[in-house]
């Protein structure tokens, strides 16, 4: 799962959602704002920028917030919260979470663990699931390989990345809305 975190320098929710970076998920935060009951193209001044730009922004002061989702730690956000320290803090965005599932299911709850990030505690969070995407005529037994290949190796990816300890059989077998290939539960048999 990831969680899409938003940084505050000391504001309200709404407030934060005032000045937004666009990072990856545009739909993600879309649906944010209209959760904390923001309209998306007149209350908020968006601006598409890159993780690094972002990061910056926030150091420099030009920008109050952000909206990411990717796994952890990411290392553009681990160099906005060491240099900023105890200027910035994750926000719990679970009060959004039912308006969320409303709009989509997949949305789910966890928590932003302390020491992702060096944070002075754990932060409730709203997850969205990863999957790996392949087009519908994709081959069979290349999806099952694949598919065989991360669970297999998982210990493995998650030297590269720690994020591919969250690797669970059961949440990959439950993707909707999104249909499972037809060679994922050959793997996941």
């Amino acid at each position: 799962m990831e969680a899409p975190p938003a940084f505050s320098a000391g504001r309200s929710l709404r407030s934060d959602l005032d000045r937004l970076a666009e990072v990856r998920h545009r739909g993600d935060r879309d649906r944010l704002r209209q959760a904390a009951g923001l309209t998306p193209d007149t209350d908020v001044q968006a601006q598409r920028l890159d993780l690094a730009k972002t990061a910056d922004g926030m150091k420099a002061g030009t920008l109050d917030g952000l909206v990411w989702s990717g796994g952890l730690p990411t290392a553009q956000i681990t160099d906005l919260t060491t240099a900023m320290k105890d200027k910035v803090k994750f926000l719990d965005i679970t009060p959004l979470l039912p308006a969320l599932k409303k709009v989509n299911p997949v949305y789910g709850q966890a928590v932003l663990p302390k020491a992702a990030y060096a944070q002075p505690a754990d932060v409730p969070t709203v997850v969205v699931p990863n999957l790996p995407l392949v087009r519908e005529d994709f081959p069979v037994g290349n999806a099952c390989a694949i598919t065989k290949l991360i669970f297999g190796k998982q210990a493995e990816l998650a030297k590269v990345h720690p994020a591919a300890k969250e690797i669970s059989w059961q949440p990959a077998t439950r993707a909707d809305p999104v249909p499972l290939h037809p060679g994922a539960p050959q793997a996941l048999g």
